[in-house]
């Protein structure tokens, strides 16, 4: 018997309108090419030896990039894109506690 997964209908459809894609392997070699990813980490104090550390960059609408910054992630813009660093590490986005309070203070189920 399969396991009912944890995730609401509601929390991943909000997910999905709002996280467009993993770009990880993508920008990872031109943030750190261009000195870009230093300035980054260090605006927000974060290490690779530091419990923080982005692991993975997601773009994400300008509405959750502004949520996202108001919880204090890893967030900039570059060109038209909003990228999110993301803190968390082996599960789904939906699980992440800073979606699930965004989620729920804006009502989301």
């Amino acid at each position: 018997m399969k396991k009912n997964r944890q995730i609401n209908k509601p929390l991943s459809i909000f997910v999905k309108e709002h996280v467009v894609c993993s770009v990880t392997g993508e920008i990872s070699d031109v943030l750190e090419k261009s000195n870009i990813l230093s300035t980054i980490l260090d605006a927000y104090e974060l290490s690779p030896d530091s419990d923080n550390y982005v692991f993975s960059w997601h773009i994400v609408d300008s509405y959750l990039a502004q949520r996202l910054k108001e919880h204090e992630e890893v967030v900039f813009k570059w060109g038209q894109n909003y990228y999110w660093g993301r803190t968390d590490f082996g599960q789904a986005i939906e699980i992440d506690n800073v979606i699930r309070e965004i989620a729920k203070e804006d009502g989301v189920t």
